[in-house]
């Protein structure tokens, strides 16, 4: 019996393009899967990237705007009209700060609607302490009083002596105080006292021992509080009983970097300080506080919007109401009016100890007719900032509420809210970026933006981010102190 065999068979060729084109399906399968996978992971990495700098952003604000104000008079906490991104007299060379440099008389331009605004915040540095030693021998570091047995650490300081110039301060070991510093600078009275700016920058020595220094001072500014040593002639500013108090500026601004590829936005702060000690306030100046920080809006809210709907406008401001309530929506808020530039004001002018007052400005120009404030002590023109003078809108509110608390000035602001938006680092591709990512969203009183962009976010190659928008309020509590406090 013969048995019969099969001979081996292998794939035919259309069986062979069959599985291959199978195969290939599947492939293109997994990879597109793969790809979308990928493209989804870059836009929850960017969306991370953005949530995580946007929270450093705001916690950097968010503190210094709950400790604006400070130990120091009301109406400085915000500061629209003095600062100048500049030492005094010396012309500034940092970059991404036209607007805070406009000449004088008009103040900087600290709200606009087609480019970031910027955040000026004054407070008392809060890292300073006076005690007793107690029991005998405490060894905590500190330099003792003249006058006392207490001691002082911080950024505190006993001032020994003080001309219109200068002003000697008892430093401790370790000490740095830089050019452009605020000193308030402050009479055992609680009631004499004025500002002043160091022009020089110094450390103390190192060791156990403190020692005094002498600080030359910028002379006299017009029309700048903060420069005003011309009071320090006063007798008790050179008693031994006098102290000198660190002042914070804190100048939050979006800086570009128009070398990167693509170019990348910042969140940085500028204190006024020149910490590179070259004579002037630059780039080297600069602190970086969050990376790809795209846009910062400021809205602020006053505590007496009510004003806007007095039949009778207060005493003495019938003549100036148009000028002095400039609030495009009625709402008692500045800088929350879509398309709407709506900037508060502080000092115009000051003469002797008057001061007169320009409330609000719209579109970088202060009002005309301000008023004189009268009644301060015969030192400091700005003792008692028009805040509690005898004259009331409302009898029903308080006899120590001054007509000038119910209008648009920053000594009213009872809050402020914080606009941020955060963009992802990397650009997607062309052919899975979003319509979201080639539009700036309205935020505040800056309207929604799309190509063309304004100059100023076209430089900074908008297109193609992914964003996130976060918001919030906050209220500064000092500002509702009645008045300074010194000691």
């Amino acid at each position: 019996m013969r048995m019969s065999t099969r001979r081996p068979r292998g794939f035919t060729l259309i069986e062979l393009l069959m599985s291959m084109t199978i195969m290939m399906v599947a492939v293109a399968a997994a990879f597109g899967v793969m790809i979308n996978q990928n493209a989804m992971l870059k836009k929850q990495a960017g969306l991370s990237s953005a949530i995580s700098q946007s929270e450093l952003a705001f916690d950097a604000i968010e503190r210094s705007l709950r400790l604006a104000g400070t130990g120091i008079d009301p109406q400085f906490a915000f500061d629209f009209d003095f600062y100048r991104c500049a030492l005094p007299g010396v012309a500034s060379s940092m970059t991404e700060s036209a607007n805070c440099q406009t000449a004088s008389p008009s103040p900087p331009l600290r709200d606009s609607v087609t480019q970031p605004d910027e955040l000026v915040v004054m407070y008392r540095d809060p890292s300073h302490s006076i005690w007793v030693p107690s029991p005998p021998g405490d060894t905590r570091a500190g330099c003792a009083t003249p006058s006392s047995a207490g001691a002082f650490a911080g950024k505190i300081w006993a001032v020994t002596g003080a001309t219109t110039g200068s002003v000697t301060l008892l430093l401790k070991p370790g000490d740095t105080i830089y050019r452009g510093q605020v000193l308030q600078i402050a009479c055992d009275d609680g009631t004499t006292y004025t500002y002043a700016t160091v022009n020089q920058n110094r450390t103390s020595q190192a060791g156990t021992t403190c020692s005094t220094a002498t600080l030359s001072l910028y002379g006299t500014q017009a029309n700048d509080p903060f420069n005003q040593p011309g009071f320090l002639g006063a007798a008790c500013f050179s008693s031994g009983t006098a102290r000198a108090f660190a002042i914070r500026r804190q100048r939050y601004f979006i800086y570009r970097d128009l070398n990167a590829t693509p170019p990348r936005p910042y969140l940085m702060l500028d204190q006024g300080l020149d910490l590179d000690d070259s004579g002037t306030l630059n780039d080297g100046d600069l602190l970086p506080i969050a990376s790809d920080i795209e846009d910062l809006q400021i809205a602020y809210v006053t505590e007496q919007p009510g004003i806007l709907s007095l039949a009778t406008p207060p005493t003495g401001f019938a003549s100036v109401r148009a000028n002095v309530i400039i609030d495009s929506n009625a709402d008692g808020i500045w800088g929350n009016d879509s398309g709407k530039v709506e900037q508060l004001s502080e000092l115009a002018t000051v003469t002797g100890n008057s001061a007169q007052r320009g409330f609000s400005a719209v579109n970088g120009t202060l009002p005309s007719g301000a008023i004189n404030c009268t009644g301060y002590a015969s030192i400091a023109f700005y003792s008692y900032p028009c805040l509690w003078g005898i004259t009331t809108v409302e009898n029903s509110q308080s006899n120590n509420v001054h007509a000038y608390r119910w209008v648009a000035w920053s000594g009213g602001v009872t809050g402020a809210i914080v606009s941020i938006v955060a963009r992802s680092p990397g650009i997607d591709s062309a052919d899975v970026v979003s319509s979201d990512e080639n539009t700036l969203p309205a935020v505040l009183n800056r309207q929604a933006y799309s190509a063309p962009f304004p100059t100023w976010y076209a430089a900074i190659a908008p297109a193609g981010h992914k964003r996130v928008t976060v918001s919030t309020s906050v209220r500064p509590p000092n500002l509702a102190a009645f008045r300074p406090h010194w000691y």
